[in-house]
């Protein structure tokens, strides 16, 4: 099934490639953090030629080293950008002219793991324990609401959180009981493999209902042409994310490792392949169209920034996302590259 997907693509794109060459529109997109499957649905946008027959040249960039990628939307030096919600939404309040267009994962991969020897099963299991966190993360808000939803002050005052970096390496060696990742984290898969029995508390079952990612763009590129070349990079790439099935499993687990430095074994992709799907599940997308926003999500994000001093005042809910581009690109909850692109 997969090899027939990939074979039909790439015959019906050919004439679509050789008519828009020396025509395409440049795109610069900013991914966050290094090449991995979470951005798995850009790469099959691309290696399908979703991009081309949009009429687009993409150059996927990593923000690796990049301290604010919102700056580089505002500057124009992007024109499209992977930024966390709790990021963009603070941008909005100091009215900078960013936009989310979609949400580019549905809800947050946010995952507290431990030895299964530890015998932290639940938010119940926690007193007691010394739990490493990056701080100033949303990690650390999220952990708090969980323990202030299930576990008294006198419980709570015996849980320890200490700072930690982005490595597993201090739990897998005992220096802490818990350390926060995403389930998309290859390392938690290399770790299981290498024979480790980890337990993980994921945010989103506690009651987190806040995004990963989301798409986001300069308000300039929501008006005359520019609207236009938005409109065709979001189907486009809301296209390549509708590929992400069980059934394409293998052909997104090849696309992804083509395109990092450090790659783990298949195996283990497939495993963070598996989570990524899980993370990508949400009504509204089933209802709407995949990337669709969650209204209740962008509120729960804007209490927590509120609560911890981060802005001064509540927004309506309908000015932190807009909706506009993402009406023009489904029919039925599908993508329609042919209304879309031609």
């Amino acid at each position: 099934m997969v090899v027939f997907i990939l074979a039909s693509c790439a015959q019906d794109d050919g004439d679509e490639t050789s008519s828009a060459a020396g025509g395409k529109d440049k795109v610069n997109v900013l991914l966050a953090f290094v090449h991995g499957i979470d951005f798995v649905h850009y790469y099959l946008a691309e290696d399908l030629g979703f991009f081309d027959r949009c009429g687009l040249d993409v150059e996927l960039k990593t923000a690796a080293n990049v301290e604010n990628p919102a700056q580089l939307v505002v500057g124009g030096a992007v024109d499209f950008a992977l930024i966390d919600p709790i990021t963009t939404i603070s941008a909005v309040h100091r009215e900078l002219p960013l936009v989310a267009i979609a949400q580019d994962t549905a809800r947050t991969g946010v995952t507290y793991y431990s030895l299964k020897e530890t015998g932290i099963e639940s938010p119940a299991d926690l007193p007691g324990h010394t739990i490493g966190l990056n701080p100033g993360g949303d990690n650390v808000w999220f952990l708090e609401k969980i323990m202030e939803d299930n576990l008294t002050p006198e419980q709570i005052e015996q849980v320890t959180i200490v700072p930690s970096d982005f490595s597993i390496n201090p739990l897998l060696t005992g220096r802490v009981d818990g350390y926060s990742t995403w389930t998309t984290d290859a390392a938690v898969s290399v770790a299981e493999q290498d024979g480790f029995e980890l337990n993980g508390l994921k945010a989103y079952d506690y009651g987190i209902r806040t995004t990963g990612n989301l798409l986001v763009t300069n308000k300039e590129h929501l008006s005359g042409d520019q609207l236009d070349l938005t409109t065709r990079f979001l189907a486009a790439v809301s296209a390549g994310l509708e590929q992400l099935t069980p059934e394409n499993t293998e052909a997104a687990v090849d696309a992804a490792l083509s395109r990092m430095d450090e790659a783990p074994s298949r195996e283990a992709m497939a495993s963070v392949y598996e989570a990524l799907l899980d993370l990508q599940e949400n009504p509204l997308y089933d209802e709407n169209g995949v990337g669709w926003h969650d209204p209740f999500a962008y509120e729960q994000t804007q209490d927590f920034l509120l609560d911890n001093g981060e802005v001064s005042e509540l927004l309506p809910v309908e000015q932190l996302y807009t909706t506009e581009v993402l009406e023009e690109i489904f029919t039925d909850g599908k993508v329609d590259l042919d209304k879309v692109c031609g």
